[in-house]
């Protein structure tokens, strides 16, 4: 079956209102709850911007972009936590080979947690890099099998590698206690000293810019764009589901309030309305 656009959008049609009926039981568990990451899971949407030459279907931009802000306008955590590991699988094109086809070969979902800024710390050794430090805002950890990690020089501190680590190579600290994406479950993840083999880095500038010569792996151009281009669509992607989840919420509880002193319906009020 060829995947396409139009077929996304059904399928996001036919999972958003159940999983909007579990969008608070997310906040509560300060985590995305096993319902609604299994609904996002079998109906592919972490595929959309995975390569094709290991299972994704390597769709446009546009097409993960408007699933983004769909499930986002359904659950605010679901969907950041899809923006956020679906960029991570985006990421993943500009790998070796052989980390894509560790991390997604034999059709594995994978399921990238982890954090683009190169908050820790990576010193080059024979056949890799030796790991240490602390990433804040792994959302969807819980979920994770693998971890995706910036790494600067710990010399010069200017930004060196990413490397992608099974999550069971990790230390995750529970530090999630917020008011907002209370349910995207964006705990802290640690590194100790931890060697990462030379085939699961990327260099930096070139993940950045566009520039990877792992692009060439693909038969589309989807790769060529810069990550930080990447990031700034889906980000802005998941934002505005979330500013139409808030208008919904907005509307739906106007409709039943009263102006104080009038009694006026507040939904047919002037100043409710300019609002």
């Amino acid at each position: 079956m060829t995947v396409n656009h139009a077929e996304i959008t059904q399928r996001i049609a036919a999972i958003a209102p159940r999983m909007a009926t579990h969008a608070v039981a997310c906040d509560e568990a300060r985590q995305v709850v096993s319902e609604n990451m299994r609904a996002m899971i079998d109906t592919g949407m972490f595929r959309i911007p995975q390569p094709a030459r290991v299972g994704g279907y390597e769709l446009s931009l546009r097409t993960f972009g408007a699933a983004v802000t769909a499930l986002s306008r359904a659950c605010s955590s679901s969907g950041w936590v899809l923006t956020v590991m679906g960029a991570h699988h985006w990421c993943l094109a500009l790998f070796s080979a052989q980390a894509q086809d560790e991390v997604f070969g034999d059709g594995r979902d994978g399921l990238v947690a982890g954090t683009l800024s190169w908050q820790g710390h990576a010193v080059a050794v024979d056949g890799g890099y030796r790991v240490n430090g602390r990433w804040q805002f792994a959302s969807g950890i819980d979920h994770a099998e693998w971890v995706m990690l910036g790494c600067a020089d710990p010399q010069s501190h200017n930004p060196r590698v990413h490397v992608v680590v099974p999550v069971g190579d990790l230390e995750i600290d529970d530090t999630w206690y917020v008011m907002g994406l209370q349910g995207s479950g964006s705990k802290d993840v640690l590194a100790h000293d931890l060697f990462v083999p030379a085939h699961r880095a990327v260099d930096t500038r070139e993940l950045f810019s566009g520039t990877s010569p792992n692009a060439t792996l693909h038969h589309t151009n989807l790769y060529r764009l810069s990550a930080e281009a990447m990031l700034c669509m889906s980000v802005s992607t998941a934002v505005l589901g979330s500013a139409q989840f808030a208008l919904d919420q907005f509307i739906e509880r106007t409709k039943g309030r009263k102006v104080i002193l009038t009694g006026a319906s507040k939904a047919e009020h002037v100043p409710t309305q300019i609002r």
